[in-house]
């Protein structure tokens, strides 16, 4: 077996001695030789004398098979024993490979919303020492984190830090840190699941051990995740954020029950009153707006074979061109004549509806029907690049079969960044009315909507499924007071001239709350408190904030002290002083007065 150590009698006897001597003549190719008992010799070499004190006859070695060799593989070594007498004999080992063996496979049971440990280590039976975990492939609806300790002095189960997701692991194969082989595991869901119900995900990822003290190392194991999501809405966090100079960047927190939620959509409730806010990824303004305009646009095209690649844009179409057409409509570059017959083919998927609200098979709609798939899938195109809102799919004929629908925004073929927006569970055994399938989404505040790939699971439904038309519902601007990232990312930009003099007393303040779109749609349910708290710049330090003078401000009857930029307040006035409806006094170094 692979990885997994052999141990090896070396056959001898005599009938003239009572022990004979076993001397390796060659050692193998494909794997290491170690003396029974012992690795600190290191491998054994040719001519090494075989050492087994347990026995007289029938000398022992353990044989380590390289991990690299495949099934079936064939290694071999030859030995010499010698008697009291003198006499020798020689013998020759052959090795082969029979079946791979992985490590333990390990099966996890997950809330959603929080991160757990997942113990990879264990003991080699072969050495006795502690393996060494090395992570082999990721998991995909989730992330793995190097473990970090809440005290590094005494690293335990009880001590583990489950908010530090500072060490990702995001690469294979990547090696665990500690000698547990524990690591962090934190579920990140699609962004819907298709219906407001409790729903369950399964995940996986593969590991593997090196024993240390041969170095090899053992064919793969899996870890088997289970996650389970519940309907819930998470809780934003209030934060108090101290500014030093113009601008701080700020990160929003929300928590299911104290432990950090993994990706909510933070909105804006309440925008600042002396600084603006910037999204923590595209740096644009967000202004303090109630929406922006709303697109309506129909598929404009099915994007090209890919030919780098060797992706279609589409399974498959009913096709009266042959069997090349089943593939890609454009099939010149394997076919002598292109496809003109356009009946079926996913091209009917362009513009608007043909069929509605008339339902049963139809020409005019695409028809994806290939003899041994079941599992079926269509790419469609847009001409405006649009922040999602939602989409319309006229199903014509037997309804039902969507069981994905992922976005993107550049045409790539196999390579193409798809973001999954929608998932659901198809309906068995769906009955034959036309439909318009419209799955509540949530908007994916990080994409423009190019592309759409819709799934299907055809074989759940008792007919052909048919699409008639896709329509994207988007906005030209990304969605008002909502953040552009999950990782609560955003910037805060003070206006000049507001600072704090003590260091304590906040200048501004605005409002936010964060919500889990996945599985709960309705409008948030708490919103929490941004405290800004602004340094009032240092003289000569060159701000464009200077010179900052104390000034008592009587605001609606409530006396705040502040620092603030005197000429910034002096020029206000003069632009609109019949709107200024404050009361300043201020204090210098060198003069006193009143505006």
């Amino acid at each position: 077996l692979p990885g997994e150590a052999l141990d090896i009698a070396l056959p001898s006897f005599s009938s003239s001695c009572l022990e004979v001597s076993t001397v390796l003549s060659s050692v193998a190719r494909l794997g290491q030789m170690y003396t029974i008992g012992t690795f600190s010799s290191g491998p054994l070499q040719p001519g090494d004398l075989v050492q087994d004190q347990a026995r007289a006859f029938n000398h022992r070695i353990r044989y380590f098979p390289s991990p690299q060799m495949t099934n079936q593989a064939q290694d071999n070594f030859t030995y010499q024993v010698t008697d009291c007498l003198n006499e020798t004999a020689s013998g020759v080992v052959n090795i082969q490979v029979q079946k791979q063996d992985p490590v333990r496979n390990k099966a996890y049971s997950v809330a959603e919303e929080k991160a757990v440990h997942l113990v990879l280590g264990g003991v080699s039976e072969e050495t006795g020492a502690i393996v060494t975990s090395v992570i082999t492939s990721l998991p995909t609806m989730g992330r793995l984190y190097q473990v970090r300790f809440l005290s590094s002095s005494v690293p335990s189960y009880a001590t583990i830090n489950y908010t530090d997701f500072s060490s990702p692991i995001s690469s294979v194969p990547t090696e665990v840190e500690n000698s547990r082989g524990v690591v962090l595991f934190l579920p990140l869901l699609p962004m819907h699941v298709g219906n407001l119900t409790d729903h369950e995900f399964s995940d996986s990822f593969k590991y593997t051990w090196i024993d240390p003290p041969t170095l090899y190392t053992l064919p793969e194991g899996s870890v088997d995740i289970t996650i389970e999501m519940k309907l819930h809405s998470p809780s934003p966090h209030d934060i108090s954020v101290e500014v030093s100079g113009e601008s701080a960047q700020i990160v929003l927190e929300a928590t299911i029950d104290d432990y950090p939620f993994p990706s909510p959509h933070f909105v804006i409730g309440q925008f600042p009153q002396r600084g603006s806010l910037y999204q923590g990824v595209s740096g644009a303004n967000m202004p303090d707006i109630p929406g922006v305009p709303i697109v309506v646009q129909y598929a404009s095209r099915i994007p090209e074979y890919h030919v780098e690649t060797q992706t279609a844009a589409f399974s498959s179409q009913l096709s009266n061109c042959g069997r090349c057409c089943y593939s890609q409509l454009n099939c010149s570059s394997s076919c002598s004549q292109p496809c003109t017959d356009t009946a079926f083919h996913a091209s009917q998927l362009v513009g608007p509806e043909d069929t509605y609200p008339n339902h049963g098979s139809s020409p005019l709609a695409w028809d994806p029907v290939q003899d041994t798939q079941d599992l079926e899938y269509v790419v469609v195109e847009f001409d405006l690049p649009l922040y999602l809102l939602t989409f319309y799919v006229y199903e014509n004929y037997f309804p039902g079969s969507i069981k994905r629908m992922s976005i993107a925004s550049e045409w790539k073929g196999g390579d193409t960044d798809w973001h999954m927006v929608y998932e659901g569970e198809v309906p068995s055994g769906a009955d034959n009315n036309i439909n318009i399938f419209q799955p509540t989404l949530c908007p994916d505040v990080s994409i423009q909507v190019k592309l759409l790939r819709i799934d299907m699971d055809t074989a759940k439904v008792p007919g052909r499924s048919q699409i008639d038309a896709v329509l994207l519902i988007g906005s030209s601007g990304p969605t008002p007071r909502m953040l552009d990232n999950f990782d609560g990312r955003i910037e805060y930009r003070s206006d000049p001239g507001f600072h704090s003099t003590d260091g304590v007393t906040p200048v501004d303040y605005f409002a936010y709350s964060a919500y889990d779109c996945r599985a709960y749609l309705g409008p948030p349910t708490s919103f929490a408190l941004v405290s800004v708290i602004v340094e009032a710049p240092l003289p000569g330090s060159g701000s464009l904030y200077l010179p900052a003078q104390q000034v008592l401000i009587l605001e609606h009857d409530i006396e705040t002290i502040l620092s603030i930029d005197v000429k910034a307040v002096i020029d206000i006035v003069r632009e609109d002083w019949e709107q200024f409806d404050y009361v300043f006094s201020y204090t210098g170094p060198e003069w006193r007065g009143e505006v």
